[in-house]
């Protein structure tokens, strides 16, 4: 059974006077990453040693300027005005929270540390915390701060999902949400997903395809995610892509490219 660290505590309590702050109506990922970057600048004795991993995961980065630019961001043009200063988590931020203690009891560690929040909040490649870094020219944060914990697989499927969103464009929220969430490393679970979207949709399912093939000849393009591509076996291509819906067109395409795998021997 896992409980909130003292430092964790802290980071909800500065987050949500961040969001209070900046007119908004919940307590967002950005508004937690935010109180993440300040717990940095805050020399508590008694929680250094809680703090310690969260400080060097941001060794490379600088959480002041990043604390700046990020609350430029997020300001509310509409600001909220919350009674007695109180002010509650967005179902994203109660989300990051559980993901948390997932990763204390992966971790076997009773206390959730902010780096395990930080680490929950970075994960999602589709969210507006991800659209905000990336404005900020950080859409990899999380693969440059947790670059020692992310396999192959997970760093070509996340470079994947980015291709195809770029491909489709951020307005269409309704088709970056059915491409990320049916997590699934079963190929025909993935094609049943991708029928059922189709047959809720049909245009979805043509511009999932589109969109896809697209993304997928734009990365076997790509010298370092071909150099993984030549590297893992088409079974995991299928776990890798899965995820996108898309598995049998992704092993299509590869295929007609094998050539390029037979050439790199």
């Amino acid at each position: 059974m896992t409980e909130l660290s003292k430092s964790l505590t802290l980071t909800w309590e500065i987050a949500a006077q961040e969001a209070i702050q900046s007119g908004a109506e919940e307590i967002s990922p950005s508004h937690l990453l935010l109180g993440l970057c300040k717990l940095c600048d805050r020399p508590i004795p008694e929680l250094e040693a809680e703090i310690q991993g969260l400080v060097q995961r941001l060794h490379d980065v600088d959480p002041k300027q990043l604390r700046r630019q990020l609350r430029s961001l997020i300001i509310n043009p509409n600001p909220v005005t919350h009674p007695r200063s109180e002010i509650h988590r967005s179902e994203e931020s109660k989300q990051a929270f559980q993901r948390a203690a997932e990763i204390a009891e992966s971790k076997e560690n009773n206390l959730v540390l902010p780096e395990y929040l930080l680490q929950a909040i970075l994960e999602p490649i589709n969210s507006p915390l991800a659209d905000n870094l990336d404005q900020l020219g950080l859409p990899d944060l999380y693969e440059q701060i947790f670059r020692g914990e992310i396999d192959n697989d997970d760093r070509l499927r996340r470079e994947a999902v980015r291709s195809v969103l770029k491909q489709i464009g951020k307005s269409d929220v309704e088709l970056q949400d059915l491409l990320i969430s049916h997590p699934t490393s079963n190929p025909s679970d993935a094609l049943e997903i991708l029928q059922k979207s189709g047959d809720y949709n049909p245009q979805i399912r043509e511009k999932i395809h589109q969109a896809g093939i697209r993304a997928l000849e734009e990365l076997t393009q790509s010298p370092k995610v071909h150099k993984i591509i030549t590297e893992i076996s088409i079974d995991a291509l299928i776990v890798v892509f899965a995820p996108l819906g898309i598995a049998v067109k992704a092993i299509k395409i590869l295929l007609e490219k094998s050539e390029l795998k037979d050439n790199d021997r």
